[in-house]
């Protein structure tokens, strides 16, 4: 008991020894003890306030840093043990810190003129009136050097208000200094730095010296520079401490400064005082749902929709808001109150990982309805998935094995093989899953919730639009969350509806803040300033609120002492964080796993038992911290926010982060080796962070094999993206430069179906070029010149792509290649065509036709994607009727038409069909030219091909109008011009504009027409294409006599 003894004997409490001996307490207890404890033992209120903080200072020296806490023995051992080199729990971390630096002012005069015995005293008073308004204050006293006293404010554990609290001690630091009396009555006084950032915190050791809880960066350096220009008396403050205050204190702009040590200025403030303020901790509440204030005309509109949706008119909702404005909220109000009612509901998330994943949320959602199991055997899943699919289709031996094969579950043993090209698998795919749904709608209603879409892929999106096109008449209900920037395509549709939701207004924030605390513990006074630092966002409101409950602390008269908030949710998540003990510690492995993890691929990166980590994970379920679904071993988890997993992310250090990612990486590899291989790009993103460059390429370019093999173009242009970010960190020799020309190559065919004439296909055959070049043979220069110019046509760029075509028709003499000799053939008649020289293309489009031969066909496809047979026919056939020959014209679209429909290939087919359209326009056939418009949109759109799917468009838009479908037929011309834009290219604008101002003319809109005529006439000199001249001419000459009558 000496030590129990020793600590009351400090505090001059030592005549309650016995009675806390009688009750078997002792040091190991002791920071337990609460008010009421001491009440219990007799101890009076006055004595009871000095124990209580003398009780909380012990907690603070005893505090030990989170990653050195463990829940159980087996915990504290996996603490300490490394897997391979990798210490999971290592003993320093990254943290946000408000550092305080107190100095006393004139101590090397006050050593002259005390004797030694003197100045020891008076060092020492004044370093236990610091460390005792630090300690009070919850700071840490970090060091002492010398006369200086450097204290830490967020560490060991952070708490929301850490910058205000450190000012606050600042003040009472050279208020209280002041007041010492030592025995000469010399007059004693401090000055105070403060600033607030990013620190490394770790132990230093140099020989037998070793430094605790070392703090590492600007931040200390800028607090002692900060205090040397603090006068006698004064606390001085950073710029990054001042914008953590709001007005709770008197600060006065001193101006930028420059600091010695820092390259830029400072910004410098004086901290006068604290301001008046009744602040208040309150008492903690129960953990529940965030109660739902306001949002009444919301709540109405979801209920009608609802309501709708059920009587058989499928309806959409789409919620937009900021992170943590109330959208999933909004989305579980509507759960709750429909809860009554026989329905399904299937809920999807969308992953900020898993964006380039094609289906991702659809493979989670079935994964966890069919309740499919990582020890499951292949036959075992396959049971599960047809129990499932049975709820919504009676066929099901005809879409489990498409099913499957989503789900990457091998099938062939039991249905066979599915022989068909990737783009029918996936269309049959989003056909049975369109199948699947409304088979279950026609039981029961249906909500679909989908969450975050701004993370969806593009393959998801795709599916989700064809839902929104086809379920009209059925009893489903589509409810879309999504952060601001995401373009809801859906928009403006029959039966959606778009809620943009705002801010809560102050009279709505307070009265969540008060539902949250429940009883009311919180003082007016600190509910308004929760109100005003939150700005209306629900998640910063709930947040706030719980934490200042959470983390209370009594004054000294034992009323809750004054507590400033944090101004970031940073800093507040950092405190929930540092609250939850020892599963604080598995946060940053969750983190760095992903947004969702299953237990199982939890388990295995942190080795940790079943008897450790599942209390754990149930205590971050209980703060809140993460959501669970299903039951142990199968249960998956998801950060409640993501705000909440970038805060634990954060806290590592980058070479612990490379580390951990690596181990999870390798786990993947060796542990869950089917998903590996389905998910390359989950890998390869571990991979990336990790460090293990030529790895993670190779793991993008397989996630890039795959989205090819499944059309989807975009997320494999994605993963080629940063396959070639990794190659490129790549030491430079022969590998890299090989390794940079596949991926470029790759690259080009899914690149340019996502959108013709992008800088970015410009921008890859350029450096494409400059390889060949130097690096590759001929035939793959040739092919490399040839798709820059194809990408100069595509833009209009027609000098540019002559002087292309010229380089190729050198190549080709060089190479002797027929293929390359057709190839440029066929480009310089495209050439006349564009530049209006008509009589020049279809002479070298006949040369071309006459040079086609079978033995060229395999080399041509080697660099041009569609049939230069049928390209040529049809491109030669709108020459002849732009020259005025329509009989040879016909002819060759009888010919051209006759190979489309031998061909095979669907690019081919919708290139075919689009031109011919375009002639039919030309010829001002416009019902023939709607039928072959829509045919070849049609398939454009099916096929994912955007550029062909905009052309198609714009002449089907042209058409309608001319058929008297004028509203709806200009809306589409319009649509069609612009998504033409969106691809990059500008070659058929003028022809689209053109064509425009044609359909206003004959919607008798002859302003509107002029104004687009006028345009088309101003962009004139920078127009290369002039193929379409005489038909704009025609226009305008129209237009101007019916605008002059």
């Amino acid at each position: 008991m000496t030590g129990l003894r020793e600590w009351l004997v400090s505090l001059q409490l030592e005549n309650y020894c016995e009675k806390l001996v009688e009750q078997r307490v002792d040091l190991d207890v002791l920071s337990d003890l609460t008010e009421a404890d001491l009440a219990a033992l007799g101890v009076p209120l006055g004595d009871r306030k000095r124990m209580m903080r003398g009780i909380r200072a012990l907690r603070q020296r005893e505090a030990p840093a989170p990653l050195r806490t463990a829940a159980s023995p087996e915990l504290s051992e996996f603490a300490c043990a490394r897997s391979g080199q990798l210490l999971l729990y290592p003993k320093e971390e990254l943290r946000q810190l408000s550092l305080l630096f107190a100095d006393l002012v004139g101590s090397t005069q006050l050593a002259k003129n005390l004797d030694l015995e003197s100045y020891r005293d008076a060092i020492r008073s004044y370093h236990l009136c610091c460390s005792d308004l630090v300690r009070t204050n919850f700071g840490f006293v970090a060091q002492f050097r010398g006369d200086g006293v450097l204290a830490y404010f967020g560490y060991p554990t952070a708490e929301e208000d850490d910058a205000e609290r450190a000012v606050a001690t600042g003040l009472q630091i050279i208020r209280d200094v002041a007041r010492l009396e030592l025995a000469d009555h010399v007059p004693l006084a401090a000055h105070v730095g403060i600033a607030t950032g990013e620190v490394l915190v770790s132990d230093l050791v140099a020989g037998r010296l070793t430094i605790k809880d070392a703090v590492l960066g600007d931040t200390p350096n800028l607090a002692a520079r900060l205090q040397v220009v603090a006068k006698p008396g004064q606390v001085i403050v950073a710029g990054s401490t001042r914008r953590l205050l709001g007005n709770q204190f008197d600060c006065s702009f001193l101006g930028n400064q420059r600091i010695k040590g820092f390259d830029k200025p400072q910004e410098v403030w004086l901290v006068r005082g604290m301001k008046a303020s009744t602040s208040r901790f309150a008492a903690r509440s129960q953990g529940r749902m965030t109660p739902l204030v306001g949002r009444e005309e919301e709540r109405e509109i979801l209920q009608h929709r609802w309501d709708k949706a059920r009587a058989g008119e499928g309806q959409v909702v789409l919620i937009s808001g900021e992170a943590g404005i109330g959208k999933s909220r909004l989305g579980e109000w509507l759960h709750d109150a429909i809860a009554a009612e026989a329905h399904y509901r299937l809920s999807y998330q969308c992953s900020p990982n898993h964006s380039g994943s094609p289906f991702f949320p659809i493979m989670m959602q079935l994964a966890q309805a069919a309740e499919l199991g990582e020890d499951d055997s292949v036959d075992e899943r396959l049971d599960k998935l047809e129990h499932l699919l049975a709820q919504g289709t009676q066929d099901v031996a005809s879409v489990a094995p498409l099913f499957a094969h989503l789900l990457s579950i091998p099938f062939e043993h039991r249905y066979g093989p599915l022989d068909q090209p990737p783009e029918a698998i996936k269309e049959r795919t989003m056909m049975a899953l369109l199948e699947q749904l409304f088979g279950l709608a026609a039981r029961q209603p249906v909500l679909i919730c989908f969450e975050d879409l701004q993370w969806v892929d593009p393959s998801t999106e795709e599916l989700l639009d064809v839902l929104v096109e086809r379920f009209g008449g059925t009893p489903v209900l589509l409810l879309c969350t999504f952060r601001p920037g995401y373009e809801a395509p859906w928009i403006g549709r029959a039966g959606v509806i778009h809620l943009a939701l705002s801010r809560l207004d102050r009279r709505r924030s307070l009265e969540l803040v008060m539902r949250i605390a429940s009883h009311g513990q919180i003082p007016k006074g600190l509910l308004e300033q929760i109100v005003i630092r939150t700005e209306g966002v629900p998640l910063f409101l709930e947040e706030m609120t719980k934490s200042v409950i959470e983390h209370r602390q009594l004054s000294v008269d034992g009323a809750p002492s004054e507590v400033m908030l944090p101004a970031s949710l940073k800093e507040l998540l950092m405190a929930k964080l540092d609250s939850l003990s020892s599963a604080r510690e598995v946060v940053p492995l969750c983190a760095a796993i992903g947004r969702s993890f299953s237990y199982r691929l939890l388990a295995a990166v942190s080795e940790l038992s079943e008897k450790a980590l599942q209390p754990i994970l149930d205590q971050l379920i209980q703060s809140q911290i993460l959501l669970r679904r299903g039951e142990y071993p199968e249960a998956t988890f998801t950060f409640r926010h993501g705000l909440i997993q970038e805060a634990a992310y954060e806290t590592m250090l980058a070479s612990r982060a490379r580390k951990l990612h690596a181990r999870i990486a390798d786990v993947f590899n060796t542990q869950f080796a089917e998903v590996a291989e389905a998910r390359p790009e989950v890998v390869a993103q571990h991979l990336s962070r990790a460090g293990r460059v030529a790895e993670a390429r190779d793991r993008w370019r397989a996630a890039a094999v795959l989205s090819i093999a499944r059309s989807a173009n975009i997320e494999a242009c994605a993963h080629l993206n940063q396959a070639l970010a990794e190659n490129a960190k790549l030491a430079e020799n022969p590998e890299r430069t090989a390794g940079e020309i596949a991926l470029r190559e790759m690259k080009r065919e899914p690149i340019e179906l996502c959108g013709w004439g992008s800088e970015d296909i410009e921008l890859n055959l350029r450096r494409l070029y400059e390889l060949r070049e130097e690096h590759g043979d001929r035939d793959e220069l040739f092919s490399v010149i040839y798709g820059s110019c194809g990408t100069h046509l595509l833009a209009g760029r027609i000098g540019a792509a002559e002087a292309d075509a010229d380089r190729m028709a050198a190549l080709a003499e060089e190479t002797g290649d027929p293929a390359h000799d057709i190839l440029t053939v066929h480009t310089r008649a495209l050439l006349a065509f564009l530049s209006g020289r008509f009589v020049v293309a279809v002479d070298g489009f006949d040369r071309e036709i006459s040079a086609l031969h079978p033995e060229h066909a395999a080399r041509i496809r080697r660099h041009y994607i569609a049939d230069p047979a049928i390209v040529a026919r049809v491109m030669q056939a709108w020459a002849l009727t732009l020259s005025g020959d329509d009989a040879g014209a016909t002819a060759r679209i009888a010919e051209a038409e006759r190979l489309i429909g031998m061909q095979g290939q669907s690019f081919s087919r919708i290139y075919g069909l689009t031109i011919i359209a375009s002639i039919r326009q030309t010829r001002g056939e416009a019902r023939a030219a709607l039928e072959l418009a829509t045919a070849a949109w049609q398939m454009a759109h099916e096929e994912r091909v955007p550029y062909w799917e905009a052309w198609a468009d714009v002449v089907r838009g042209w058409a309608m109008t001319a058929t008297g479908d004028v509203d709806q037929g200009l809306a589409t011309l319009r649509d069609g011009l612009a998504a033409y834009a969106r691809t990059g290219a500008r070659q058929m604008l003028p022809y689209g504009q053109t064509l425009l101002a044609d359909a206003f003319l004959k919607a008798g809109r002859i302003q509107d027409g002029l104004a687009v005529i006028e345009q088309l006439e101003q962009e004139d000199a920078a127009n290369e294409v002039r193929f379409f001249d005489a038909e704009r001419l025609r226009v305008a000459e129209a237009l101007r006599p019916a605008a002059g009558a």
